[in-house]
């Protein structure tokens, strides 16, 4: 799979972003970060060498380990969701 092209990484971004801040900007917990990010390195589509070493997603061309601690933020290819910053609400899905 080919990178998304530079308007659609921006595209992409600035949605994450204004999610992320429109919730309080919430990060995930280091254990869902780290389960993350291993979903991430056994991904055909992950790029280690991406972003000088912080891994690159080929599907939606995100910085992973930026993306792996925003709580608002899933895998676009279904490997992982979105936390609930307080995991006792029940409304958001855990890392599977």
């Amino acid at each position: 799979m080919s990178t998304p092209s530079i308007a659609q990484m921006a595209k992409n971004f600035f949605r994450s972003a204004a999610v992320f801040v429109a919730a309080g900007m919430p990060r995930a917990s280091v254990e869902d970060i780290e389960k993350r990010l291993d979903f991430c390195r056994g991904c055909k589509d992950f790029d280690q060498t991406g972003y000088r070493g912080m891994g690159k997603c080929n599907v939606c061309g995100c910085n992973m380990e930026i993306k792996a601690a925003m709580a608002t933020e899933y895998c676009p290819a279904g490997k992982w969701w979105k936390v609930s910053a307080n995991k006792e609400d029940g409304n958001e899905k855990q890392v599977n």
